[in-house]
């Protein structure tokens, strides 16, 4: 919600593919009823998610994995069972949802983090590096995306001089 502009970019750039856990939907839409500029940021970033969703641009998976096709709905029940350690936090859910990722694409990328969560919230960030889940700021994601953009050139040959 913070960091919708990024979000944008993130998805404009097309190098990633990204998930949201149906619970920060869940999350949102709690904080929307709030008044500005809280609940207006909560709306826009509902609004462009969903959007986003129907364009095909990123999903939405609730806590059992399942995709959605839409927002239409949304409420979900949290199963504390999935919790790796039996928490009933929203945190302990999302970084669930993070593992989960990463195990379903155990197979892939050798090069690269299968999942990674980008989290302003430090206390989240460390619990899910404990967890083995790796988590970056918006700030580290967006230095990694020009990095992605801006590949260091390599140097070209020096012409020898004719002597």
């Amino acid at each position: 919600m913070s960091h919708l502009d990024l979000l944008k970019q993130v998805l404009e750039c097309k190098d990633w593919q990204v998930v949201v856990p149906l619970i920060v939907i869940n999350e949102l839409d709690g904080l929307k009823v709030n008044p500005p500029p809280l609940g207006p940021a909560a709306a826009e970033a509902i609004c462009y998610v969903e959007q986003s969703l129907l364009a095909r641009k990123l999903r939405v998976i609730t806590q059992q994995g399942n995709g959605l096709s839409n927002l239409a709905l949304r409420a979900q029940q949290l199963l504390p069972k999935t919790t790796e350690d039996g928490a009933h936090s929203v945190d302990a859910f999302i970084i669930q949802t993070v593992k989960d990722q990463i195990e379903r694409h155990s197979g892939k990328s050798q090069n690269a983090e299968r999942a990674v969560l980008v989290t302003g919230d430090r206390s989240m960030r460390i619990i899910a590096k404990a967890r083995g889940v790796q988590a970056v700021t918006a700030a580290e994601l967006k230095k990694e995306m020009k990095k992605s953009r801006d590949p260091v050139k390599p140097e070209s040959p020096r012409k020898k001089g004719r002597g």
